[in-house]
């Protein structure tokens, strides 16, 4: 086993080099690299490059005028954004880029073009920076030669909502199930239901039960770091009926339509009970 001169990088990237002295005029079938975890808990271990032979410094110019020329917004939480440079591609073969998040360095693909698409970017916090690096002939990577630029993500508005019940029509005690769909960036779901049980739970499905004969409404509340949305179903959208005997007809005499012109959803519903 040939041991190797560690050095330290920028971002928490070591390099090794190994000396090859020992296997001179032989021919190398197989490289491998053992690692060995001094914590008890799991570790992750990032391969950046593997080069074998003399190592031979090249010369490349700088990249410059990295700017962003577009974006594809996916949700309130990803995007795919479209990055493009200048450079004069002397002794160049590709490109790398990284996202850099803190002090964490993250390979987000390399192209041999002047110009990327990085698709489903998620957003850690509003802003974040993009290094374009370039490589040489022998896969070498120039930082000097490196820019970066600052990204700028869309700026995150308040949670969208809409809700759904399995049914809006149900005997006392029936199990009722509400479904609240949002926007990925929403934290938090709450639910105001007076006279359910329980009258005020949270998460993005809940169940509720009704003791006593009524029409009901719904309060539903999404909360992302922007604020909150608040969702009210009428005081018509849940019916509980007290149902007696075996046989029973249900007439829905009044169907009510009234589309909410902000969630595009169904407001009042009534309904007779012939017992």
């Amino acid at each position: 086993m040939i041991q190797g001169n560690q050095q330290a990088l920028e971002n928490g990237w070591v390099k090794t080099t190994y000396p090859l002295k020992s296997a001179a005029c032989q021919m190398i079938t197989s490289i491998g690299v053992n690692v060995k975890n001094q914590q008890t808990g799991p570790a992750t271990i990032y391969l950046g490059q593997l080069m074998a032979g003399q190592e031979k410094a090249t010369f490349t110019t700088q990249i410059k005028n990295l700017r962003f020329s577009g974006k594809t917004i996916v949700d309130d939480l990803t995007e795919s954004v479209r990055m493009q440079w200048e450079h004069q591609g002397k002794n160049t073969a590709s490109y790398r880029i990284y996202r850099e998040e803190g002090a964490q360095l993250s390979f987000e693909g390399e192209t041999a073009n002047t110009a990327f698409t990085l698709l489903n970017q998620k957003r850690i916090n509003d802003t974040t920076n993009y290094r374009v690096v370039p490589v040489d002939q022998y896969g070498k990577e120039n930082q000097k030669s490196s820019a970066m630029a600052i990204y700028t993500f869309e700026a995150l508005k308040k949670p969208e909502i809409s809700i759904n019940a399995d049914t809006t029509l149900s005997a006392i005690g029936e199990v009722i199930t509400l479904t609240a769909n949002v926007s990925k960036s929403t934290e938090q779901v709450h639910w105001e239901i007076v006279g359910a049980t329980p009258q005020s739970q949270s998460g993005t499905e809940i169940s509720v039960t009704f003791d006593r004969p009524g029409i009901y409404s719904v309060k539903a509340t999404a909360v992302n770091s922007s604020g909150e949305t608040e969702l009210v179903r009428e005081s018509t959208y849940i019916s509980t009926i007290k149902m007696q005997g075996s046989k029973k007809k249900i007439f829905l005499s009044c169907l009510q339509r009234k589309l909410n012109k902000a969630q595009g959803i169904l407001m009042n519903v009534k309904a007779i009970a012939m017992l």
